[in-house]
């Protein structure tokens, strides 16, 4: 199944919104109050370049996940690129 919505990255409601809409037009239900995501976050740039997912999308899946029964979430990410220097690693801070 692939299923595209539409919704404003630079509103974190509009993309809880849009992801609610979602859930219930695919009738996603939550197993599980807690929820791992990895958010893609590869590179030390503006959010705005396509490289990585805009924080705002990882804010709206969480309101809406949590809207939809999850209650706690780890964030885990890992570039190996910034894993191997610690200045590569505060570049990414």
């Amino acid at each position: 199944m692939i299923t595209i919505i539409e919704a404003q990255k630079k509103s974190i409601e509009s993309l809880k919104e849009s992801l609610l809409k979602l859930m219930k037009d695919i009738d996603y239900k939550s197993s599980n109050s807690k929820i791992f995501l990895k958010p893609n976050i590869v590179d030390a740039v503006s959010p705005n370049i396509p490289t990585i997912t805009h924080p705002n999308v990882i804010g709206g899946i969480i309101l809406a996940l949590h809207d939809n029964g999850a209650k706690k979430f780890v964030i885990g990410e890992n570039s190996e690129y910034f894993s191997f220097k610690e200045e590569h690693f505060e570049r990414l801070l």
